[in-house]
């Protein structure tokens, strides 16, 4: 049985051409609107909303030069150590308690006196004082000099001058600032595992290859590319079996891949004009579809994100009705797909 996304909605959570896709500083203009003054900021901006530490204020909006207080820190930090932590709000009269609570008697990132000023803009030696401990755990739950904090994010090039050296260490930290900052931490202590930041798209025997994955792959054979994933779960609409990891959101059904997200999408393959071996391309409305009729496999670009799956009557109706209007040659020639598939 084909498992399809199309009837649920995209996210729930032979001779080879493969195409590598460049990932530009211009690329990171699909997640947010309002980042083009941070090209410096943009890959961790990317990457730590793919780990789910550093959300936008909005959909499309980061605000990136905006202030960032102390308990909006400790959230970062808490999901930069462990990206599976899910809180249980109930008991906490604020949003941030239950983050607080973890960083405080947890994992030993922050003490009292950090409360005293915890809603207000942190400096960036009050991050530096927590950041450290996430990259020293020996230093969990005890008092560590400023200096020693500082001369360790420097070793480590976690943290960097503004100007000239200059570490500017009582100046407030901006949303663009910590997300590289946790984008570094996160780095540099392996949380994000095996990166897949380039999509490598092919098609290979009728069927799409999105970096070495495959529909219908075995759970062993995906941990063997991506590795292990840093949270597993259930598929809130149909139940089924879920791994995140990075870049990808894996979904299985009976054991073997049914669904794949890539985390991003690229620009070029988004506007419908890469060419794979027998794929024909349709566009919606703010979608672009590669269809392989062979297996019946597209590979959508949507958003924020690249899903492969399976697709059905839903599809087929949409493109013979004309609300998905086909974009290349290949599309041009497929007619009457829903009644061709209307056991879908």
């Amino acid at each position: 049985m084909k498992r399809s996304f199309w009837k649920k909605g995209a996210l729930s959570a032979g001779t080879a051409l493969m195409l590598v896709m460049a990932a530009s500083p211009a690329g990171a203009h699909w997640l947010y609107e309002d980042i083009d003054g941070v090209a410096w900021a943009q890959d961790s901006l990317i990457s730590t909303s793919q780990m789910h530490v550093i959300d936008g204020v909005s959909d499309k909006i980061f605000d990136p030069g905006a202030k960032v207080t102390g308990v909006q820190f400790v959230k970062m930090a808490v999901m930069a150590g462990d990206p599976s932590y899910k809180p249980d709000l109930t008991g906490y009269a604020a949003w941030y308690g239950a983050y607080l609570d973890q960083a405080k008697t947890k994992m030993g990132l922050v003490d009292e006196a950090f409360e005293k000023n915890m809603l207000d803009p942190a400096s960036r030696l009050e991050i530096v004082r927590v950041v450290s401990k996430l990259i020293q755990p020996e230093w969990r739950f005890k008092s560590v000099p400023d200096e020693d904090a500082v001369a360790l994010c420097v070793k480590e090039g976690i943290l960097q001058g503004r100007a000239e050296g200059d570490l500017a260490l009582e100046a407030p930290v901006t949303r663009a600032e910590a997300a590289v900052l946790i984008d570094r931490v996160m780095d540099k202590t392996g949380k994000y595992g095996k990166r897949f930041d380039k999509p490598v798209v092919g098609v290979e025997d009728g069927a799409f290859v999105l970096n070495g994955l495959r529909l219908k792959q075995k759970a062993g054979d995906v941990t063997a590319i991506l590795g292990t994933p840093f949270l597993r779960g259930e598929d809130e609409l149909d139940g089924d079996i879920g791994d995140e990891y990075k870049n990808f959101y894996i979904t299985y059904y009976e054991g073997k891949t049914s669904k794949i997200m890539y985390k991003a999408i690229d620009e070029k393959l988004q506007s419908g004009d890469v060419e794979l071996p027998g794929a024909a391309v349709f566009k919606g409305f703010d979608t672009t579809y590669y269809y392989l009729e062979q297996s019946e496999q597209i590979l959508m670009v949507k958003d924020q994100n690249t899903y492969l799956g399976y697709a059905d009557g839903n599809f087929y109706f949409h493109v013979d009705n004309g609300g998905i209007r086909p974009y290349n040659e290949a599309a041009g020639k497929l007619h009457d797909l829903f009644e061709k598939h209307q056991n879908q």
